[in-house]
């Protein structure tokens, strides 16, 4: 479900972009370009700094519990490869966690900058 965060951000920030585009002006390109350096930047410190915060939406072994989702027992490929955690890895490296989301698409944002 956080991926689908990305269709949002990609129309509000392809927006600013074709704004640019069709104004062809010096001054919408160097807004447009602004915002979205600006935004990446901002999404880039907010997924640094989220694993210092208890938000709650870290992925544990309690998320691939069979008694709570039944579901994950038709799934074998959960069953054989368990979810490990290594110690000393920021949580920012970890898929599927809000820390990931936010530095991916910051860095998405300052590549398209």
């Amino acid at each position: 479900m956080p991926y689908a965060s990305i269709a949002v951000f990609s129309t509000v920030f392809g927006e600013f972009i074709y704004e640019s585009i069709t104004l062809n002006s010096s001054s919408a390109n160097l807004h447009s370009t602004n915002s979205i350096l600006k935004y990446g930047t901002f999404m880039l410190i907010i997924g640094f700094l989220l694993p210092f915060f208890d938000v709650g939406l870290i992925i544990t072994g309690e998320n691939f519990d069979p008694l709570r989702y039944p579901f994950i027992d038709a799934i074998p490929i959960l069953k054989a490869y368990p979810t490990t955690f290594i110690s000393g890895i920021p949580t920012f490296l970890y898929t599927g966690t809000p820390s990931y989301l936010f530095v991916s698409m910051g860095i998405a944002l300052l590549v398209i900058g």
